[in-house]
């Protein structure tokens, strides 16, 4: 096959045609030069940062739409050279930078000489990439419309359906066959009057939109709540083409606002009846809600008539700027930050009286319940005086009963004590048979005598350290109880004050487990063992003799001197455990050195 000249293919008449299309014309021979271009062949190649190509061996690369990219044999312009084919309408791309696409339909068509060879073949471009990108957003739109859950609507100049999506078919039940072409009115039957419809279209007309809440029924007659905006299409010259309409179903938004205008209406009601003051914050501290109680509490305090509308949107601080700086602002502050309610009592000064506050925070601020608790306050206040004084009364009747046994212990020592060592020195020096009877009785009646007068004077205030007057006590228990070995044991760290009137009560516990061993318990053994340091003790007193049930009702004199030793325990808030069986009994008193 001969190549074809440029001065035979003017001959054929093609040289006008390619250089006046409005479309990318190339001509190539049949030896693959590229004989011929007209400018929008040349702006096309330009687009793509090349040169028109001299001949097919240097042909840019083309993608099919499906991304692989083309073999020589496929290309268009050699399939119509080698085969004759006619290629009408096939698209491709080339590839541009950074990943775009430069979409192309095209058509080819050999050229043949009067014999009937192909000479060359006529390739035309056309650049499709804008219309393919509109051809995707339509096709987003249209899947958007399938899948959104509002009804979209379109209508004419004269405001007949043009397109009614799925969602329209679902809020309204009417299909789109059913309402194409026919009037807006037919189907979408909406609770407006024609003098609303007619302002509808003027503000639509006028503003190019409008929005607004109206109540639509469905082709089966149920009432939908339904969110409506309109908004006009124009055209070129600026007149309307049409409407667009984009509905919403608000009925559970519309049934939910009513749910909570009425919860709000119970909560308001219950908060006017508690008898409880209540107001609410929001998080800048400006009043959002005062109920009746709270109100009423404000125009005792401003003594005038104070309405809503004063309080509502104030400042707290500037309602009361007197607790500005106070304890009544710290507490209010850390509510409002505190993660769960708080509750407290405190002195409001602006009103003169002791509030309890409940607080609760939130998200939106704090609301506080509080009430006057100031008769309360006092009620408790007169209790604490009164306790006081009785507190008082008793050390003064303790002081009293002490100053008793002092007397009685100095008239038992100063009169019978004297009189009976007397009688005991008498009786020693004409003693007889008889008198020696006589004389043990009269020595057992001194050693129990001294222990009384031992125990009357022990003064509760004594400046004596514990652990000497501990030694004392012990000392003259053995003394009576010549029979008895009584063992004192202790530790080096043993309290070194007097602790008053506390360790005297102690030592007289210790006393009275020591006597019940020797008298009622027969004991030949008794252990005392005292430890602790200066703020608590622990005694221990345990004896070989005879044991007792506990559970069952002690002989009289025992049963006495259980009921002191816990009555003195209780006194000190002392704990004291008594256990005795056939072994023995033992004594257990824990207590604190110093009040709690």
């Amino acid at each position: 096959m001969c190549p074809l000249g440029s001065e035979q293919i003017a001959g054929l008449g093609f040289e006008q045609v390619v250089r006046t299309a409005p479309v990318a014309i190339s001509v190539v021979d049949a030896s693959g030069l590229v004989i011929d271009t007209n400018a929008r062949a040349r702006e096309l190649t330009a687009r793509l940062g090349r040169e028109m190509p001299a001949d097919l061996d240097s042909a840019i690369e083309i993608f099919h739409m499906d991304g692989r990219r083309y073999e020589r044999a496929e290309w268009p312009a050699v399939r119509s050279l080698e085969s004759g084919e006619e290629i009408v309408d096939e698209e491709f791309f080339y590839a541009l930078p950074e990943g775009a696409r430069l979409f192309i339909r095209c058509s080819c068509s050999p050229v043949r000489d009067r014999g009937g060879e192909i000479v060359a073949a006529v390739l035309v471009m056309t650049d499709v990439t804008e219309r393919k990108r509109e051809e995707a957003r339509l096709t987003y739109l249209a899947g958007l419309l399938d899948t959104t859950e509002d009804a979209v609507v379109a209508l004419d100049a004269e405001w007949f359906v043009t397109v009614w999506s799925a969602g329209a078919e679902r809020m309204y039940g009417w299909t789109a066959d059913e309402v194409l072409g026919r009037h807006t009115l037919e189907v979408a039957r909406l609770e407006m009057s024609q003098a609303e419809r007619s302002e509808v279209r003027l503000a639509v007309a006028q503003r190019g939109r409008w929005r607004g809440e109206v109540m639509a029924y469905r082709k089966d007659g149920a009432p939908v709540w339904v969110e409506l905006i309109t908004v006009a299409l124009r055209g070129a010259q600026g007149a309307i083409t049409g409407y667009l309409g984009i509905h919403r179903d608000v009925s559970e938004r519309r049934r939910a606002m009513q749910e909570l205008r009425e919860s709000q209406g119970r909560v308001k009601t219950i908060l006017e009846s508690i008898t409880d003051s209540f107001v609410a914050v929001d998080g800048d501290w400006r009043y959002t809600y005062v109920n009746d109680r709270a109100l009423r509490r404000l125009e005792a305090w401003c003594e005038r008539a104070v309405t809503r509308e004063e309080i509502l949107g104030r400042s707290m601080w500037e309602v009361f700027p007197d607790v500005v700086g106070t304890e009544v602002e710290r507490r209010l502050r850390d509510a409002m930050g505190a993660p769960d309610a708080v509750e407290f009592e405190l002195y409001f000064p602006p009103t003169d009286e002791w509030v309890e506050v409940h607080a609760y925070p939130s998200a939106s601020g704090l609301a506080i319940y509080y009430r006057n608790i100031s008769a309360r306050r006092r009620a408790e206040e007169a209790l604490r005086e009164a306790q006081e004084q009785r507190a008082t009364a008793d050390r003064r009747l303790e002081d009293a009963r002490e100053a008793e046994r002092s007397r009685i212990a100095r008239d038992l020592h100063d009169e019978a004590l004297q009189g009976l060592t007397h009688a005991l020195a008498v009786t020693g020096l004409n003693a007889s048979s008889r008198d020696d009877e006589v004389f043990a009785i009269l020595q057992n009646v001194a050693r129990q005598l001294r222990t009384a007068i031992y125990d009357l004077r022990r003064e509760p205030d004594g400046e004596r350290p514990f652990s000497h007057a501990l030694r004392e006590l012990v000392d003259v228990k053995r003394e009576m109880a010549p029979g008895c070995d009584v063992t004192l044991e202790t530790e080096d760290d043993l309290p070194g004050g007097s602790f008053g009137h506390r360790a005297t009560e102690v030592l007289r516990i210790i006393g009275e487990a020591l006597s019940n061993a020797c008298r009622h318990a027969a004991a030949e053994r008794i252990v005392v063992r005292v430890t602790g340091s200066e703020t608590r003790l622990s005694v221990q007193v345990t004896d070989d003799g005879r044991g007792f049930d506990p559970e069952r009702e002690p002989s009289a004199l025992h049963g006495q001197g259980l009921r002191g030793m816990h009555e003195r325990a209780a006194l000190l808030d002392a704990e004291l455990d008594v256990r005795s069986d056939e072994a023995g009994t033992t004594v257990r008193l824990q207590v604190a050195l110093e009040p709690t």
